[in-house]
């Protein structure tokens, strides 16, 4: 937990109700520091909110900090809604970025029996991960016939598999998604055959 007195200052007073409302009626492009800085109890208290994740005390202070400053730079007084409850909600989307950043790249590497963990416990061999000598020739192979095809073709393939969809595709090229659709089964006929 983490504790107010590891700042070796005395913290700021929460904001009362008075003071938020003389704030709010007397807001500028600086009150956002104002914000940040009476709140300081309210990041401590929603770091110590999300202690059980597995992030570092010291960062989850950090993602709290770095979240309230955004809230404070965000909040629009005029619109009504509680400053603690909407530096609430970016605080938490802050922290869980950052679980959702250390899940993806937390894959454990174990060189004594050549086996690869995922994050969900999956075991996989290393030659379940990588491709053998026939399918690195089968994707050469496919590669040089792709690149046989025509300008638009060529590039509507590398969109559909750089994982745009056929609608994404057509807005984007400024054609229609039965056109795409066409072109993309046209295409995979000129390579198969």
């Amino acid at each position: 937990m983490i504790k107010r007195h590891v700042f070796n200052m005395e913290l700021p007073s929460q904001m009362t109700k008075e003071e938020e409302k003389e704030l709010y009626n007397n807001w500028s492009k600086d009150s956002w520091k104002v914000l940040v800085e009476r709140n300081i109890r309210l990041a401590i208290y929603f770091a110590n909110k999300w202690n059980q994740t597995g992030i570092d005390q010291e960062e989850l202070l950090s993602l709290a900090f770095l979240g309230m400053i955004k809230a404070a730079k965000a909040f629009r007084p005029e619109l009504g809604y509680e400053f603690n409850t909407f530096a609430g909600h970016v605080v938490k989307n802050e922290i869980l970025l950052e679980i959702r950043r250390q899940k993806k790249h937390k894959l454990v590497y174990s060189t004594d029996n050549i086996f690869i963990n995922d994050n969900d416990g999956e075991e996989y061999t290393v030659d379940e991960l990588f491709p053998s000598h026939d399918q690195v020739e089968e994707v050469v192979i496919l590669t040089e016939l792709i690149n046989e095809l025509p300008t638009q073709q060529r590039n509507i393939i590398k969109m559909r598999y750089s994982g745009y969809t056929q609608s994404e595709i057509a807005m984007e090229m400024g054609l229609s998604q039965t056109y795409i659709s066409r072109i993309l089964k046209d295409a995979r006929m000129k390579i198969t055959n």
